[in-house]
């Protein structure tokens, strides 16, 4: 029944910044814009990977507080192939670090990063014995079945 997750929504302050973050410092390709029924800006989609989008909402204005304790959505956790070398790629861009490259609980290595509005992005490499790898390797066992 699902394929996977369409996008992550994300309502910014400042779209231009947001758009060089996304677009110039984590390489996300702009995908197509929608207008509002003023034919103003409305939201910007962006793509991750095929099929996988960050929406970009314009003008929000009451930032979010992304607490331990806040209920709700508390980040965006991005997959990738090797996280030594993506780290170094952010921080060559000049993206914060928030939390240095370590080894999970589910021993996946993952560190952290923010956007301009201060949301949460951890980036993930799933090692083969990470908690993660060996669940998609089970689950599409099953799947076969």
């Amino acid at each position: 029944m699902y394929k996977g997750i369409g996008h992550y929504a994300i309502r910014t302050r400042d779209i231009d910044q947001s758009l060089h973050f996304y677009k110039e410092i984590l390489g996300f390709q702009e995908a197509f814009r929608l207008n509002d029924e003023n034919g103003d800006p409305w939201i910007i989609y962006l793509s991750i990977v095929p099929g996988q989008f960050v929406e970009l909402f314009l003008n929000g204005t009451i930032p979010q507080d992304h607490g331990n304790d806040v209920i709700g959505v508390t980040h965006i956790c991005l997959e990738v192939e090797n996280a030594d070398e993506a780290c170094e790629l952010l921080r060559s861009k000049g993206a914060p670090i928030d939390k240095e490259i370590a080894f999970g609980r589910s021993k996946a290595k993952q560190f952290w990063t923010h956007d301009p509005d201060g949301n949460p992005i951890e980036l993930m490499e799933l090692p083969v014995d990470s908690e993660q790898a060996k669940a998609i390797v089970r689950l599409r066992a099953a799947q076969q079945a």
